[in-house]
């Protein structure tokens, strides 16, 4: 049977990936990342023969540290001896880029595009970006350009000779949301027996900043009173776990099992500023944000989370009272 290493090292790429397992059963596939939930989620599927994870901290400028990765990854792939790789980044990963750079010739590496970049390229214009760059060139042989973010940092991003340099073959992986729900139970065993009444609540990012934490308990448990608690499940963040009040008596949903792999098994997803609201009402999924229900200590920073979720889609449903919020769900 053939072996493939799937590089995936972020949760935009987990949807991608398991299509792709899922719809290649004649090939044993491995998983290999630097992100310690993704790791968690695939150790605790049904699906791959193993998980390797990146050690950390030795991706630095101390020439030891270096060569001991290097050494940990040529250890892994040997034993393994893959016959094909799978990549979906375009930046980071200098560790794992450069040993696709050192294998071309004995490994078939494959590349599949997972999202349209927009991020802004710019000129190097401080001596942190110089490093990384350099950083990059000399200790791993990856030549890389500067990127601004989202929150004005600056990331190596692949030069795209990056790609032709190393053979990739380009892929496209269309998500299969279906082939991904009819195998749920093979993801995310611990969450087999969800039907699709249940309601999830997302955590609540903003208590102590927009809503203070008092509040946020008296109506949240308010909330999870007047309903079914065997029905309703709690979802955080990949590597965040806090909850408040009644939160802390419903279902835990694994941190690390990505939103948007299970929001079909759910009836109704209730929050207050997570994407993951936009991600359901899209998709056909009674999405109820509680940002107008729940009174807030800052008017303005309501105003934008509300209109920044509304730009996403428009079918989240805002509640301002009980009564609407109770309707919503008993209609759902």
């Amino acid at each position: 049977m053939k072996k493939n290493v799937i590089i995936c090292c972020s949760h935009l790429y987990v949807p991608t990936a398991l299509t792709f397992i899922l719809s290649h059963p004649d090939i044993t596939h491995y998983i290999y990342t630097n992100n310690h939930s993704i790791k968690l989620l695939f150790e605790g599927s049904l699906l791959v023969d193993s998980v390797l994870e990146e050690p950390q901290g030795l991706d630095s400028f101390n020439l030891f540290k270096v060569h001991k990765l290097k050494r940990w990854i040529k250890q892994q792939f040997t034993e393994i001896k893959p016959d094909t790789i799978l990549f979906f980044h375009d930046g980071y990963c200098m560790p794992i880029n450069w040993y696709m750079k050192n294998q071309k010739d004995n490994v078939q590496i494959n590349y599949c595009p997972t999202y349209v970049d927009n991020i802004k390229r710019t000129h190097i214009n401080s001596l942190t970006q110089i490093c990384s760059i350099l950083k990059d060139k000399v200790l791993w042989g990856i030549k890389t350009i500067p990127i601004i973010g989202l929150n004005k940092t600056i990331t190596p991003y692949l030069d795209p000779s990056f790609f032709s340099l190393i053979g990739a073959n380009i892929l496209k992986i269309p998500v299969d949301k279906q082939l991904i729900k009819n195998n749920i139970n093979l993801i995310c065993p611990t969450i087999s027996g969800i039907n699709n009444d249940a309601i999830v609540f997302l955590q609540c990012e903003i208590v102590g900043y927009s809503i203070s934490e008092e509040v946020y308990i008296n109506y949240i448990n308010r909330i999870i009173s007047s309903l079914d608690t065997l029905k309703c499940l709690f979802k955080a963040k990949p590597g965040r776990t806090k909850c408040y009040g009644s939160e802390n008596a419903l279902i835990k949903i694994p941190d690390y099992i990505s939103a948007s792999l299970i929001l079909n098994n759910f009836k109704v997803v209730i929050g207050t500023s997570s994407t993951v609201l936009a991600q359901s009402a899209n998709e056909g999924i009674l999405a109820i944000s509680l940002m107008e229900l729940i009174p807030t200590q800052d008017e303005k920073e309501k105003k934008y989370v509300i209109d920044y979720l509304k730009n996403l889609s428009s079918y989240i449903k805002f509640p301002k009272t009980f009564e609407e919020l109770n309707e919503l769900i008993n209609n759902a």
